[in-house]
This record gives structure tokens, sequence and C-alpha cells, in this order.
């Protein structure tokens, strides 16, 4: 039998975003394709617990911020591990594995895109020193794999010849994000305040600029003026925006509408709570939380932004309106609130479009495809 194929992910991890959850799908499908893996990360935090209870290798390297010796305690780590491919996700990653790999002798160096850099960084400073770092040590990467057509396309821009550059789209676990009887999405709605007479409308992600959430809670303000007992709604998340955006809602006079619910780990439940799903995005570069709503069965209304207009099909599937207008979010919402035929026809579509097109079956063939051709070109 042929020898499985070392491959070493090396990622932050001191969060548990669309990077890491992209991972633990990744390697949970990779172990039907003869793959070896072992993640390294920098934070002992959620995510590492996590991984450790799915029964995947981790290896926490828990130094400062940007400590150099974090460069050379990867450089032993890989020649110990001596792997056929390292795999970079996410800036800090990439600086530190990229230069650890290739000082080592180790090809391919493969990167993953998950999101447009400049959207992740609120802070001009804190963008600045991002992009350099990131810059610095880009061409040191042998291969990249974009999740969207949209990072793509950026990459594409950004100079990277474009065959050194392999879209593969995220994929959904659709049997677990599928429509179901679920009693304790019956018990969140609850808690989050539905009735038999009520409609509950619900976001999921980090509470940051780019999420747009101010846009979403405006929009739930003017439906709550229009309908004043109809409508509950709840933000799942949390991040470095939560208080600020705590005050607008109580500037908008909706707190006792409107729940704050924190980190959820059962996303599926969570959505099956919800009677519509929205993303205010101003970025995205895929839109994980859009499809994983799509293939749950929930209506949605989705900024057309990023990767989600690699999915997201206006009156189809769903409802696509521009970003920071807080007129259309409103508009949209209320059209899925008062007409049943729309949401049958939406709900039914954007289950068998992700179906049908982004399995997480499908991302692992893939991934696994490009790995060994790009090993079979580099050696």
């Amino acid at each position: 039998m042929k020898s499985a194929c070392r491959v070493i992910h090396i990622i932050g991890g001191g969060e548990f975003g669309g990077a890491e959850d992209h991972i633990i799908h990744l390697l949970k499908e990779l172990k039907n394709e003869n793959m070896n893996p072992l993640v390294v990360c920098f934070y002992d935090s959620i995510f590492a617990e996590y991984l450790r209870e799915q029964g995947i290798r981790v290896k926490v390297l828990d130094y400062g911020r940007f400590d150099l010796r974090l460069l050379f305690a990867l450089m032993k780590l890989l020649k110990e591990e001596n792997p056929d491919i390292v795999h970079t996700h996410g800036v800090k990653a990439n600086f530190f594995g990229r230069i650890a790999a290739k000082r080592v002798g180790i090809s391919p160096v493969v990167t993953t895109v998950h999101s447009i850099l400049k959207y992740d960084y609120e802070h001009p400073i804190a963008y600045r020193l991002a992009y350099m770092l990131e810059r610095s040590t880009r061409d040191l990467t042998d291969y990249f794999i974009a999740i969207s057509n949209k990072i793509q396309d950026q990459l594409l821009e950004d100079g990277i010849n474009s065959s050194k550059v392999q879209i593969i789209h995220h994929g959904i676990d659709t049997n677990k994000f599928a429509p179901r009887n679920d009693q304790k999405a019956l018990e969140l709605a609850e808690e989050w305040g539905k009735s038999s007479d009520t409609f509950l409308i619900g976001a999921i992600g980090r509470i940051q600029a780019v999420k747009g959430f101010d846009n979403f809670v405006r929009a739930c303000s003017e439906l709550h003026k229009v309908y004043p007992d109809s409508f509950r709604f709840v933000l799942i998340g949390d991040g470095s925006h939560r208080k600020e955006l705590e005050q607008l809602v109580e500037r908008e006079n909706i707190q006792d509408v409107f729940t704050f619910a924190g980190f959820r780990g059962n996303i599926d439940s969570c959505l099956r709570a919800l009677d519509c799903y929205v993303s205010s995005s101003l970025s995205e570069g895929l839109g994980l939380s859009v499809m994983e709503a799509l293939s749950t069965g929930v209506p949605v209304v989705t900024t057309g932004v990023g990767g989600v207009k690699d999915f997201a099909k206006d009156e189809d599937n769903s409802l696509v309106v521009e970003p920071k207008s807080v007129s259309q979010l409103t508009e949209a919402i209320e059209r899925i609130y008062k007409d049943d035929d729309l949401k049958r026809k939406l709900t039914d579509q954007g289950r068998n479009d992700i179906i049908s097109t982004f399995s997480l079956k499908t991302m692992g063939e893939n991934t696994a495809y490009y790995y060994r051709k790009w090993l079979e070109t580099n050696n």
C-alpha cells in the first residue's frame, strides 16, 4: 500500500472562525484520501481542544505575538516530522510557516486564502503591518488555494501567476446542516423570545465591523417600528464590537426584542431555530454561514459580496441586497415574512444548490488531488 501523504497545517488558532472550521472539515474528509495530518497552532484555545477531542494530532507552539523563537521551534518541528507538504492558513501562520518550511527544504508550501486581507483589519496600522508580513513571504508559497472566485481574482490582481492558484470551494456537511425536527432548536427559539405569534430573525458571525451588524440592527429597528409585536431578533457570536453594538441596540430601543446569544457551538440547531437568516456583511471570503443556512433550509437574505456571489442567486435561492443598504435589507426580510410561497421556493432551491455543488466530499477529493499533483511537480 502506498504510504500516506504527510501534511502539516499551520494556523494561528486563537479564535474559532472560518479558517479553523475549514481545517476541521477538510481533515475529516482527507481521512478517506490516505493523508497523515498534523495541525500546528499558536494558541492553546478552543480550536486546539476541539482537535484533540476529534482525535486529530495537534501541536501548540505558544510564544508571543511575533516572537522569533516561534520560527526556530517551527523549524525544529518540521525537521522532526519531515512532512511532504506544509499548508498554511492566515497571516501569522503564513509568515512563520513559509520561512520555516523553506529553511528546512520542504516543498511544496501551500497557502489557503480564506479572506481578502484589507477587510480583516480595522485599524490602518494593523492592516499595513499584516500586508507587509504577507507580501514579504508570499513568493515562498508554491501554490495558493482560493476558496472563492473573488479571492482568486484578488490573487491574480496582486500579480500571482495563474498556474499557482487553484479554486477549491469550502464544502458543507449537508447531513448535519439539514432541515429536521430538532428539540434543541425549539428550546433555543424559545430562549430567544420566539412564540407562535412571532417571527425570529437571526444573524451569525464574529462581531466585527466588516460583518455590517450595525446595518442588521438598524433593519431590525425599522421592522420593529412597523410590526412592534411580530418580530424577535438574535445575533449569535461574539467579538470586539459587541459592546458598541449593544449600545446601538439600546439607542434603537429594541433591547427587549433583541438577544445577544454569544458564541454557540451547535450552529445547525441555531439555524433551525430561525425563521429567516440574515447576512449583512461588507465582505466575505466565501460566506460559510450563508451556505450553512441555505443547506439547513432557512430562507436567506444576504448582501452580494465576495464569495457569497459564487452561490447566492437573487430571487432564486435567496434574496440578495446591496451592502450597507438598510432599506433593502429591511424590505427583503419583510418580503420573506409576508410571502410563504417565496419562502418555500428559496429554501427548496437553496438546499438543492448546496447539495449539488458544495459538498465536503468534493472539497476533500479536490484537495487530495491537487496535493498529489503538486507533489509530483515538485519532486
